[in-house]
């Protein structure tokens, strides 16, 4: 069987070694000799591959002697043989960091996003963010190996477009992938922004210890990342998670599409209704639902009747959401929704108990300000970067 040949084990090998110095820190030669039930000279021959190869690095000896009465020599995985680039664009946020190929990052950055212009701007936001990044960091472009930016909507393959952002005016024909490619590295992810979410959330965030997740976002649009069995759920189109469209109600049946979705719309709507004149001017960038609870703190009437409806709507939405995937754990996230969970968490569970035959987890993001999709755009940059001994002539 090709599985026998000595070639192919000692790929096997070299690539399990780099993954224990990832998850373990520095180990000896004799420390992977004996975890990996191998021979010492096979980890030696291993690991001076390793070496010449820039993967991994000594860095010192160990406190104890080894049985010739020296000290063992540590070895470490070197994170910075290359650097990589996630991006978090959230309609109005846009994150930036750069780190190192074990995700820590070296600098970030944050710029925010003026609704009123176009797609053209953002784009050259995104790029201004990538390049003050690198700039902070120290890091050339020649060391870039993989950037990853998370977009709202999806990129659709077919039309060649973005889609499902009816809040940013001409983005649709921007190619970002095609023109990062051209400006940055060739080397370039993009991806949903919540689907990010959902990664990070499970690299870094509440969901580590969890398989089946859904991840929901809510800011100015509502939507959910999906992971099952640790592996992010699309759905046929790219599609999945898409709740926003859910409809929740026969009144809100619509006789034609609409890129904003009956949910979202019907949310958008809530809010807007309570808004002052001088709020509705400003548009769209006022969907911040922190002065509904502020008033609702002061007992205004109106106020806590509005918030009341959104809850009601934000827990139908968990409810059928739960009732059809059936996840381990719910994270709310996104601005919106933290504040929501944060002060109704009590009223959304007791709905999911009402309605729901099982009742999973319902958390609160471990992180703010899109962080969570940020860590995702890392993630996902590091397993797609060149360096990355997954995707190296090592496997």
């Amino acid at each position: 069987m090709e599985t026998g040949k000595p070639e192919l084990i000692a790929q096997m090998n070299k690539t399990v070694i780099v993954r224990l110095l990832k998850q373990y820190g520095r180990l000896s030669r004799a420390d992977l000799t004996r975890m990996l039930n191998m021979s010492f000279p096979s980890v030696s021959s291993n690991t001076r591959q390793l070496i010449e190869d820039n993967y991994i690095v000594e860095i010192g000896e160990a406190a104890g002697k080894n049985g010739l009465g020296r000290r063992s020599v540590l070895l470490g995985f070197n994170e910075r043989r290359g650097y990589v680039v996630g991006v978090c664009f959230n309609i109005n946020k846009i994150i930036t960091a750069c780190a190192d190929l074990l995700g820590t990052p070296l600098a970030v950055v944050e710029k925010r996003m003026d609704l009123s212009r176009d797609g053209e701007y953002a784009y050259g936001l995104i790029c201004a963010s990538i390049r003050e990044a690198l700039a902070e960091s120290g890091v050339s472009t020649d060391k870039l190996e993989c950037i990853c930016v998370g977009i709202p909507g999806i990129f659709d393959e077919k039309s060649r477009k973005n889609r499902f952002v009816p809040y940013l005016k001409a983005w649709e024909d921007i190619q970002i992938a095609d023109r990062l490619k051209k400006d940055f590295v060739e080397n370039v992810i993009v991806e949903n922004v919540v689907n990010l979410g959902v990664i990070g959330e499970k690299w870094k965030g509440n969901a580590q210890e969890y398989h089946n997740i859904a991840f929901i976002e809510y800011d100015v649009g509502i939507s959910a990342g999906l992971m099952f069995n640790d592996e992010l759920y699309r759905g046929a189109g790219g599609l999945a998670g898409e709740v926003g469209y859910m409809v929740l109600s026969s009144d809100q049946m619509s006789k034609e599409f609409s890129d904003m979705g009956a949910l979202e719309e019907l949310i958008s709507e809530i809010v807007t209704s309570a808004m002052s004149e001088e709020e509705r001017r400003q548009g769209r960038e006022s969907f911040d639902i922190a002065p509904l609870i502020a008033l609702c703190d002061m007992g205004e009437k109106r106020a806590e009747k509005v918030i009341e409806m959104i809850v009601e709507n934000i827990s139908a939405m968990i409810i059928n959401t739960i009732v059809v995937l059936n996840p381990e754990i719910v994270i709310l996230s996104g601005h919106n929704g933290i504040q929501i969970a944060q002060r109704y968490m009590k009223k959304i569970v007791q709905a999911v108990k009402t309605h729901a035959p099982a009742l999973p987890e319902i958390k609160i993001s471990k992180y703010t300000s899109n962080q969570a999709g940020l860590y995702g755009a890392l993630r996902t940059s590091i397993m797609n970067a060149a360096s990355n001994i997954d995707n190296a002539h090592y496997i």
